[in-house]
């Protein structure tokens, strides 16, 4: 995601008048899911964000077990540092 000054000045405002953190999404994947999510854009549903790995594979074998629909879908967050060339 590449966003202009007049983008990141609005976010920054957003956060200066409601203390929102959207300007996250800037360089969290995950938080661009939730920030998608949470401001009505069409998305599939998210069942969950892992930020510790020994919890994602307590939660995995669960998650497996009580999906209904298939196919499940995991999408790896990332967190964007630097640029690539």
């Amino acid at each position: 995601v590449a966003f202009g000054v007049d983008e990141l000045q609005a976010l920054l405002h957003e956060f200066q008048r409601s203390g929102r953190q959207d300007f996250r999404i800037e360089k969290d994947r995950c938080e661009m899911e939730r920030f998608i999510i949470g401001n009505g854009f069409p998305a599939t549903e998210l069942k969950g964000v892992w930020r510790d790995r020994s919890k994602l594979a307590a939660e995995l074998e669960l998650l497996f077990r009580e999906n209904e629909e298939w196919p499940l879908i995991f999408k790896v967050c990332h967190i964007t540092i630097g640029e690539y060339d």
